[in-house]
């Protein structure tokens, strides 16, 4: 009886335990649903917020836009007429360059190279006056050579190469001052003509016995490329007129850089007898 009643009271309090579990679990889950909501609420809130601000920022940018939008449509409005015609400016000058090259450059250049194609040809059979002058009588117009096609065909490709051929021509007939004129005006970029222009340059000063500027535009011819033939070429030429001069230094100098950096050169050949001769006059 006693242990009935022992068990009876412990399901009793077992029961009222379970209840107030139950109850607490109850309450707790309450208060759990109440804070989840209470947490939605606020991200719904925060959301909201940040939802309506970012619609306030867009809507200000949509209004920035339209704005410069109706202040660009208003300026175009107001100012189409000087608009139009800046445009029309533009569009001529761009016509125009494109015509001017196709239509007068080209032509020019054309007819600059036929008739510098027989001012080359007389010139190549020695009939330098032909070459520079013209010939009227060979056909019906005459052709002109080196001295028109640069007065008449100026700023053309072929104009520039007559300077080149009026240069020589004028130095074969023994016009030197005629010729570095010529020459000075001839542009060339290129590997064996830019060093060739110094260098009948520096030749021509010869001719005229101005030695130190000849020998300053050897320099320039030597040292305007680097190639096996005009460099040895003319650091031979500048070793030569320096040893004519009695600059045995700046002689020696050369002959010495000729032979170590072009040794196959047929100009270094010479170089072991000049040295030996600046050797002996130094020894007097």
């Amino acid at each position: 009886m006693y242990i009935f009643k022992k068990q009876l009271f412990l399901l009793i309090i077992s029961s009222k335990f379970s209840d107030k579990i139950t109850s607490n679990l109850s309450n707790s889950s309450i208060v759990l649903d109440e804070k989840a909501k209470f947490t939605r609420f606020q991200s719904n809130k925060m959301f909201n917020k940040k939802s309506s601000e970012s619609n306030r920022v867009s809507q200000e940018v949509l209004k920035k836009i339209n704005q410069v939008t109706y202040n660009s449509e208003v300026f175009l409005l107001q100012n189409s007429k000087k608009l139009f015609f800046v445009l029309g400016v533009l569009l001529l000058i761009i016509i125009g360059y494109f015509a001017y090259s196709k239509f007068y450059v080209e032509v020019r250049q054309e007819k600059a190279l036929n008739h510098l194609f027989y001012a080359r040809q007389y010139f190549s059979r020695n009939e330098i006056k032909k070459a520079l002058g013209g010939d009227p009588s060979l056909t019906k117009g005459g052709y002109m050579g080196f001295a028109d096609i640069i007065e008449n065909f100026s700023s053309t490709p072929a104009a520039n190469i007559a300077h080149f051929y009026a240069g020589l021509s004028n130095y074969n007939l023994g016009n030197y001052e005629k010729a570095l004129e010529l020459w000075k005006g001839f542009s060339a970029k290129d590997e064996f003509l830019f060093p060739m222009k110094y260098g009948i340059m520096a030749d021509t000063y010869v001719q005229l016995d101005k030695n130190n500027q000849a020998l300053t535009y050897y320099i320039k011819a030597a040292e305007a490329r680097d190639n096996d033939f005009t460099t040895p070429l003319y650091f031979h030429r500048a070793a030569m007129i320096s040893f004519s001069m009695g600059k045995y230094d700046q002689a020696r100098k050369y002959f010495i850089y000729l032979n170590e950096r072009y040794p196959k050169s047929a100009f270094a050949e010479e170089t072991d007898k000049y040295l030996s001769l600046m050797d002996a006059e130094s020894q007097k």
